[in-house]
């Protein structure tokens, strides 16, 4: 019987990662869930620091995009696309593009004012 309110928190975490992941084995859902909220942890972390933005917006699409066919997949294209994930993957790799971009030099053209 689960007692602390920490217990029940993983156990949902892990439920709902199961349910996402419906097609994965079960042996696989606990690394999963604990993979996947470790990846969010850091892109978040990196993103807001400004650590590796290219590759770090990168990672957070790719994640992003695994994540929205997860959910296609378990619950159909609705769900991902209520949630706009995939919108939020696409604005990640606009991210990567004006990083990858201005580091190599070619500032992005700034629209002057008429």
């Amino acid at each position: 019987m689960l007692r602390s309110g920490k217990s029940l928190c993983v156990l949902s975490l892990i439920c709902y990662t199961a349910k996402v992941n419906s097609f994965m084995p079960p042996s696989t859902i606990p690394f999963l869930a604990w993979a996947a909220t470790i990846a969010e942890l850091f892109f978040g972390i990196a993103l807001i620091v400004g650590i590796w933005r290219v590759w770090v917006a990168l990672g957070s699409a790719v994640l992003l995009i695994l994540f929205g066919t997860a959910m296609a997949i378990s619950f159909g294209i609705k769900s991902p696309l209520d949630y706009s994930v995939f919108s939020a993957s696409s604005a990640a790799l606009l991210v990567t593009a004006y990083e990858s971009q201005c580091k190599s030099g070619n500032e992005p053209a700034r629209h002057a004012r008429a």
